[in-house]
This record gives C-alpha cells, sequence and structure tokens, in this order.
C-alpha cells in the first residue's frame, strides 16, 4: 500500500512552471479520477502567479486511489502529476499518533503489591 498523501474530498492545489519559466502563457490542467478516466468537470485553466511564470488550480479528489493531472501550456510544455489519495492523509495520521501518544503518557500507573 502506498502513502495517501491527500485526503478524499479536500482540494489540493497544482503548481505547474513550465521550461523557461515564462510569464503570460495559456496553461490548462486535466484532473484524471482513479480510474484513469479524465473529470471534466475539473479540468481547468490555470491561473498565473504574478507575473513569476508559475501557474496554479485546484481540483478536488471524491474517491480514493491514484489521481493524475495533465499540464500542458501555450509554449509545448507538458508536465503530468501523480496524487495518492485516501480516506486520511500522512498529516492526519500524525496528528492521531500524537493524541494517542499525549493520551497514553498522562495514564498513571496503577497501585501495585509485588
Amino acid at each position: 500500500m502506498s502513502d495517501k498523501r491527500y485526503k478524499v474530498d479536500e482540494p489540493i492545489r497544482v503548481l505547474y512552471q513550465g521550461k523557461g519559466v515564462n510569464s503570460g502563457l495559456t496553461v490548462n490542467m486535466k484532473v484524471f479520477d482513479e480510474t484513469d478516466t479524465e473529470d471534466v468537470g475539473q479540468t481547468a485553466a490555470m491561473t498565473e502567479i504574478g507575473s513569476s511564470g508559475r501557474y496554479t488550480a485546484e481540483f478536488t479528489p471524491d474517491a480514493e486511489g491514484n489521481w493524475s493531472v495533465q499540464v500542458s501550456d501555450s509554449a509545448g510544455g507538458e508536465a503530468m502529476l501523480n496524487y495518492s489519495v485516501g480516506t486520511y492523509n500522512i498529516q492526519t495520521i500524525g496528528a492521531t499518533l500524537a493524541s494517542v501518544d499525549a493520551k497514553v503518557d498522562a495514564l498513571e500507573s496503577p497501585p501495585m503489591i509485588g
């Protein structure tokens, strides 16, 4: 089982920077769900961050599995990104473990006779 880095129903921010860090490009992303089917409703144009040549958009996975995003720009650049999605993400699991650990540490040893 691979690490589930992203959680179902939570937005994932996609960042893209094309070759040459060109500003003013038209950049589009296609989102593919866990069955490798394009999620047309989430396919979108990406927005440039200022005039930095970096572009951003979000999508929200609605099921567990490996999601992917294909990004292409008007200068001919392309990239494919993969996102592992589960019902919990690593940060949530870490916070839960820290909470359990704190509760275990707070337990006092019962009286003993030996």
